[in-house]
């Protein structure tokens, strides 16, 4: 499932399943209740999503909240110190790798995939297959703009250009099917499919379909 591709639901996953055996929830349920809920509400988020095929790392926060609010809650009523040392040192390193993750100045992940989508200049009319993450740069701008994670890709059609994630660690969600779709355009012989742009930072790389 896409969440645990992002190590902090995974902390956050493995923390509430911890706490929940630590505590013996089973025998006081009444107790525990409310963050037992936020819990198993946030796995039931992700398999709602999963099922759906639509499970992208912009709505990983879906899922993410609600385990974060099971936390709040897990600390006003657990009982053992260690557990509440435990949930405070990991809200400590969770906060400090959000930071990381995404400075709170200077430029973001989303800012350089905009600054690369708009070097490209592409028309309104242009037909682009893309990956998710490129969702807020182009839908704006590109209606014809068509998402490998939620368009089947044998209604997708002809486009006029295909963006590609070139790292197995960043957008790699449903990254097999994108590398597919690129195939299956170079494979067909009435089309030139060439490489015309890429980027180190962020991963992905630009593809022109032309027909022969």
């Amino acid at each position: 499932m896409g969440i645990f591709a992002y190590l902090g639901a995974s902390v956050l996953f493995i923390l509430n399943i911890f706490l929940i055996i630590s505590n013996r929830v089973w025998k006081n349920i009444q107790e525990y209740k409310m963050p037992v809920l936020c819990f198993l509400f946030s796995i039931f988020v992700v398999i709602g999503y999963n099922l759906a095929g639509r499970y992208t790392s912009y709505y990983k926060w879906t899922a993410i909240l609600p385990m974060l609010l099971g936390l709040l809650l897990w600390s006003r009523n657990v009982k053992q110190k260690i557990n509440t040392a435990i949930i405070g040192i990991t809200s400590l390193i969770l906060l400090v790798a959000f930071v990381i993750k995404y400075p709170l100045y200077g430029e973001t992940p989303c800012d350089r995939i905009k600054a690369f989508v708009e070097k490209q200049n592409f028309k309104p009319t242009d037909r682009i297959a893309a990956p998710f993450c490129t969702f807020y740069a182009l839908k704006p701008t590109n209606r014809f703009t068509y998402f490998y994670q939620i368009y089947p890709q044998n209604l997708i059609g002809d486009v006029d250009y295909i963006i590609i994630p070139t790292s197995d660690k960043e957008y790699s969600y449903n990254k097999a099917g994108m590398n597919k779709y690129l195939n299956e355009k170079q494979k067909d012989t009435r089309l030139c499919v060439e490489k015309i742009d890429f980027s180190l930072n962020p991963n992905i790389a630009l593809y022109k379909i032309t027909k022969k």
